[in-house]
């Protein structure tokens, strides 16, 4: 019995509450390949967002020696 991966993506969202059963084995694989890919790539574009709006993209960051030892101590 085969089912497409449509459904077994949309099944884990279904049945996310009920716990009287077990995920088969591709679908919980497949959830979690698709799980990291959107982590993945949703971190890359805020990385990505995060160079363009500091100008890091250059490799160079804008941090000078003295803004590292501004006074800054941490107290315990």
């Amino acid at each position: 019995m085969s089912i497409g991966y449509r459904k077994l993506l949309e099944r884990p969202f279904r049945r996310y509450a009920r716990f009287d059963g077990r995920a088969r084995r591709p679908e919980f694989w497949l959830f979690v390949l698709v799980f990291i890919l959107v982590t993945e790539c949703s971190w890359l574009i805020g990385f990505g967002a995060v160079l363009l709006v500091t100008g890091g993209a250059n490799g160079y960051a804008n941090i000078d020696a003295s803004s590292l030892t501004s006074g800054t101590t941490i107290t315990y």
